[in-house]
């Protein structure tokens, strides 16, 4: 719903912009949704960017490993960390 939610946005503002553009997008199953802000929508659609990245680029990298490896601890990460094998571990979850 977020997705129709981002393109609904993006409508109206193009509508904004040339009042002649005749593409009104209609909700699926006439289901309303409430509107968002537009810089809740900007930072919805750069979180579906990253993801997406994730699964099309990062895990199909032919260095990943090496480069996993080189991760380095970070205060802010708890005590069972190993790094390297859960951060890999964190971007396949991240994937799904």
């Amino acid at each position: 719903m977020a997705k129709h939610s981002n393109l609904r946005l993006c409508m109206m503002k193009i509508m904004e912009y040339d009042k002649t553009f005749s593409l009104v997008a209609l909700p699926p199953n006439n289901i309303y949704v409430d509107p968002i802000t537009e810089e809740r929508a900007s930072r919805c659609l750069a979180r579906i960017d990253m993801l997406n990245k994730i699964r099309t680029e990062t895990l199909n990298h032919p260095k990943l490993d090496d480069r996993v490896k080189l991760c380095q601890p970070s205060y802010d990460l708890p005590s069972w960390w190993i790094c390297g094998q859960h951060d890999k571990d964190l971007l396949i979850g991240a994937a799904r």
